[in-house]
């Protein structure tokens, strides 16, 4: 199902800390229809917020937890079954 995208007023979701180190922001749209940013923290866990009404408004930030050995995130996806999908470097 393809949802449009109408786009809105400029915001700022994640504001970085100025001792953070963040890199490679993304998002994707869920199948169904929800929008997840992915922030990396590089040497800490990634940081995830959710959208479920089309980017109006946000989750508050929360972690993820990456398995032991993961190296940071290189991309994020969504696979044929609504599952995030993503490719992790090797720490």
């Amino acid at each position: 199902m393809e949802t449009p995208w109408i786009p809105a007023k400029s915001q700022i979701v994640y504001q970085a800390q100025s001792d953070e180190n963040v890199a490679q922001p993304c998002i994707v749209r869920m199948l169904d229809g929800n929008l997840i940013i992915l922030v990396q923290q590089k040497g800490n866990e990634p940081i995830f917020i959710r959208s479920t009404d089309g980017g109006r408004t946000w989750s508050q930030p929360y972690s993820g937890i990456l398995p032991d050995g993961a190296g940071e995130i290189s991309t994020l996806g969504v696979g044929h079954n609504g599952r995030l999908i993503t490719v992790l470097g090797h720490a």
